[in-house]
């Protein structure tokens, strides 16, 4: 398959959503997003139990009248590829997808952004640090 021309960096705003709900099995989660064309690449973090969880992933075909494959990253593993398939009834993919280059970079910038030191407009976001998180890597509530 050829690749697709390669287009201007576009920095992009991102939406953003913030579940908490304490009753019931309970809710608690943020998500942040952008559109790119026809899919839909963000970042997610949620807790359960003590535990917090977080994934980036991509909604294929999301703005099309095709069937949308919803994609997602080993935790935080952003350069290791797509590796689970969510909307596949087996989840786990043979091979990992590579992510976009410009792709993964936004999706660094907004999840930077969203941290809560967070960055202004007029900052960059700091360089990927050179260890990564590992497979199993979770986030706990601080005590």
């Amino acid at each position: 398959m050829p690749r697709a021309p390669r287009t201007k960096v576009r920095v992009t705003t991102p939406q953003h959503l913030v579940g908490y709900a304490p009753y019931g099995v309970g809710v608690e989660c943020a998500l942040v997003y952008f559109e790119r064309g026809p899919d839909v690449y963000g970042w997610w973090i949620g807790a359960r139990d003590a535990e917090w969880h977080s994934t980036y992933f991509k909604l294929e075909e999301f703005f099309t009248t095709r069937q949308t494959r919803f994609l997602a990253s080993e935790g935080m593993d952003l350069y290791g590829g797509w590796k689970r398939l969510y909307s596949a009834r087996e989840t786990g993919l043979d091979k990992p997808e590579p992510v976009a280059d410009e792709a993964a970079h936004e999706l660094e910038r907004i999840q930077v952004c969203s941290s809560p030191n967070g960055c202004s407009s007029r900052t960059t976001p700091p360089p990927m640090q050179s260890a990564r998180p590992t497979k199993n890597s979770t986030f706990r509530l601080p005590t």
